[in-house]
């Protein structure tokens, strides 16, 4: 695993300056995939324990061992079917938005019942608590601060705690592992890109209200921990490449191919203003859906989003 130093922000900047800025095209595939490889042979030692079942589903607590020794938490939900009797699910990997969690998410929770009661396609749905997030969250930390080397951190880390996930998932009976998804919103959208491009073995992607190209981000984005960024930055924003274009969407986008991207954004969105730049990173095959909305009220058209994202994900 990647060991990252952290440096107070003034000396950082200080010695950022002093050397070139790195560029999109400076970033091989090979340098990202190095980036996010991990030791697969250090154990999961994987824990679930049931919390819920009904007629439809059993939903399990799960968590298992980063790479870095933390717990990785979250939820895994199982449909329940008369027929096949040894059936083996398809995947949905759900990644939630900034300041949400693994559990108390409205999409989440809506994409569940819809697969259970109405879709004749049954996915198994994994959610995991992004680092800082849920019962990972931390006091003294954020995954958009002012130290820029543990935020960088935190974004990778999370992207190996979901390759992770998806190790664990391959040791179900129950899973069908050339079906894993990725359905993300928000920062989990930025997450989903990042996670399908550096595996292959994600099958297609959904994001929803997802872009990238962080020095804009920075820069203009209404998320009110772009605030403080900006002020500690005092305008130095070239030095946000060269801590961010690793976990850049934008820069990792060509990877997902030839994986399917469908994207769903908002006309208004200013917290994640820059969609279009994530989509026209992406090689085919890809769509884009724009819905009358913001970051926010994009959430309306929650039936058309699902949908769509179903209906590709059955197509796949």
């Amino acid at each position: 695993m990647r060991k990252f130093v952290l440096f107070p922000l003034g000396l950082m900047i200080a010695a950022m300056q002093c050397f070139a800025i790195s560029s999109y095209a400076e970033l091989s595939d090979s340098q990202i995939s190095d980036f996010y490889s991990y030791n697969d042979q250090i154990p999961l030692n994987a824990q679930e324990q049931l919390v819920h079942e009904d007629l439809f589903m059993r939903q399990y607590t799960l968590s298992f061992d980063a790479v870095d020794g933390e717990s990785v938490t979250g939820f895994l939900t199982i449909p329940k079917v008369i027929w096949p009797p040894n059936p083996q699910f398809p995947v949905i990997l759900y990644l939630h938005g900034h300041g949400g969690s693994a559990e108390l998410d409205p999409l989440l929770a809506d994409l569940i019942y819809l697969i259970m009661l109405f879709r004749e396609t049954k996915y198994a749905v994994l959610s995991l608590d992004a680092r800082y997030h849920g019962e990972r969250e931390r006091p003294d930390r954020e995954i958009f601060s002012t130290n820029f080397l543990q935020d960088r951190n935190g974004l990778a880390q999370t992207i190996v705690d979901y390759r992770r996930a998806i190790d664990y998932l391959e040791t179900r009976s129950n899973i069908n592992e050339n079906q894993i998804h990725v359905f993300g919103i928000s920062m989990g959208g930025l997450m989903g890109a990042m996670l399908s491009a550096v595996d292959e073995r994600v099958r297609a992607a959904s994001l929803v209200v997802a872009g990238g190209n962080w020095t804009e981000l920075v820069s203009s984005s209404n998320l009110p921990p772009a605030e403080p960024m900006r002020e500690a930055l005092r305008g130095h924003y070239g030095i946000i490449p060269s801590l961010f274009d690793i976990v850049d969407p934008v820069v990792l986008a060509h990877m997902i191919s030839p994986r399917y991207l469908q994207m769903h954004n908002g006309l208004y969105d200013d917290i994640v203003p820059t969609g279009q730049q994530l989509y026209d990173a992406a090689l085919e095959p890809k769509e884009i859906y724009w819905y009358e909305g913001d970051h926010i009220s994009i959430l309306f058209f929650t039936p058309d989003i699902l949908g769509r994202t179903l209906d590709m994900f059955d197509q796949q």
